[in-house]
């Protein structure tokens, strides 16, 4: 029995890559803080305007947004409806100054009074803001006036169901988004984690490979792997063939591939994480 398809961040990611021609656009990227706020996709166009995708894949997790990430809703909503106000981080940090006594109160506003970093009005924001969604898990009703709604299908397509208004027009530059700094740590970040994959990848394939050795079934892997290559190789001859003749023998194609295919089974009983198709995409296969 197949396993059911299961939406996830990072492939409705690999979806919006398409949003726009791969030529018109200047950035595209994933789970960074360029706002005051994680996003999940952005894309920058090279006419400098900034499309940001939050990516929901259950109504809870589209509920809970909005209870969260109050503060974030209201900057995407604008100055248009709020003005210059305070953002809700504000007033809490006033009610805590003043349990603690009227006097801490009025030093907290005394200080905050001009400073720009809770006013609605100075935060930065996206030009456009998009909710990428499986189909149908909301409807365009649901969705707030300042945002638009993407339908992703498991067969990755999507659909534009409501078509994010423009929230502003202004164009900000690499330094006044810091842009630099951030990529900088992003980069840092995820050659850590590559880092410790590599480690993790290591200490499992010797964990595996002790585990063959002391139930004996080392050897008979190694030479199921052995026979795998031999086989890659001679599909790959095969490929090259038919791509250069009409006349070359298919049914050799056929039975190389199906043997692969049988192979791959095998390895299954010793290794059950061993996956065909992750396979064929490392060794850029197409089978």
């Amino acid at each position: 029995m197949e396993d059911k398809f299961k939406f996830s961040e990072s492939f409705i990611q690999g979806v919006l890559n398409n949003f726009f021609a791969f030529n018109s656009v200047r950035y595209n990227i994933n789970n960074l803080y360029v706002f005051d706020w994680e996003s999940d996709k952005l894309l920058e166009t090279k006419s400098g305007y900034i499309y940001e995708f939050e990516i929901k894949i259950s109504r809870g997790d589209f509920k809970n947004d909005f209870k969260n990430k109050k503060d974030k809703h209201i900057i995407l909503e604008g100055e248009e409806r709020y003005g210059d106000q305070y953002l809700p981080e504000y007033y809490r940090a006033l009610e805590s100054n003043r349990n603690y006594s009227e006097r801490a109160a009025e030093r907290f506003i005394e200080h905050y009074k001009d400073s720009p970093i809770y006013l609605i009005s100075k935060h930065k924001r996206p030009n456009y803001f998009y909710y990428a969604v499986p189909d149908d898990l909301i409807s365009v009703e649901e969705v707030p006036d300042y945002a638009g709604l993407i339908y992703v299908s498991q067969g990755g397509g999507f659909r534009i169901m409501k078509k994010a208004p423009c929230l502003h027009k202004e164009k900000y530059n690499d330094a006044e988004l810091k842009l630099g700094e951030k990529f900088y740590f992003n980069m840092i970040k995820w050659k850590d984690e590559c880092t410790r994959a590599y480690k993790d990848k290591v200490y499992w394939k010797e964990k595996f490979e002790k585990e063959l050795e002391s139930n004996g079934h080392k050897v008979a892997y190694l030479d199921l792997e052995n026979e795998l290559e031999g086989y890659k190789k001679a599909y790959h001859e095969l490929s090259q063939k038919i791509e250069k003749s009409d006349n070359a023998n298919h049914r050799e194609f056929y039975n190389k591939n199906r043997l692969i295919r049988l192979l791959s089974r095998e390895l299954q009983k010793y290794n059950q994480q061993f996956d065909l198709f992750t396979f064929e995409k490392e060794n850029g296969l197409e089978i």
